[in-house]
């Protein structure tokens, strides 16, 4: 009876921890651009979640890279507040232009990301944009 009552007492204390670990953002993710004039195709996103979020949100975030051509690799971060995934990857422009970031955006929640908008940056100035898909270990 005594084990019954501790083991009634630890497993509450369990759940949560297992929870936050599988709602982990890290892998690869297959992210399929449609409608989108320049960026139209299926690219590998690979999401590392330090688990740790930015601004005080304590939500997830980390690195995120495309290693995948034709602008392989390109470097960036990632952040997820009140369930919105925000990816912003750093792209020179044709000509070199810094500043030039591809942002990914979707509704994110329980370790899913749902379809959501791409939309490239070039000066300052929205150049492209499309909808993007999501999945999770499609590449």
């Amino acid at each position: 009876m005594k084990m019954l009552r501790t083991l009634a007492t630890v497993l509450p204390l369990l759940a949560p921890a297992g929870a936050a670990m599988a709602e982990s953002y890290s892998g690869n993710y297959l992210v399929t651009v449609t409608h989108s004039q320049h960026y139209n195709g299926a690219h590998c996103l690979t999401l590392a979640d330090t688990g740790a979020g930015t601004g005080g949100f304590p939500q997830h975030a980390g690195t995120a890279t495309i290693p995948d051509p034709p602008y392989a690799p390109l470097d960036g971060e990632f952040t997820i507040v009140h369930n919105v995934l925000i990816v912003g990857i750093d792209h020179a422009g044709d000509e070199g232009e810094s500043g030039a970031p591809f942002v990914f955006s979707a509704h994110a929640a329980n370790g899913h990301i749902a379809n959501g908008s791409y939309e490239y940056y070039l000066g300052g100035e929205g150049f492209d944009s499309g909808a993007v898909a999501f999945t999770k270990g499609g590449c």
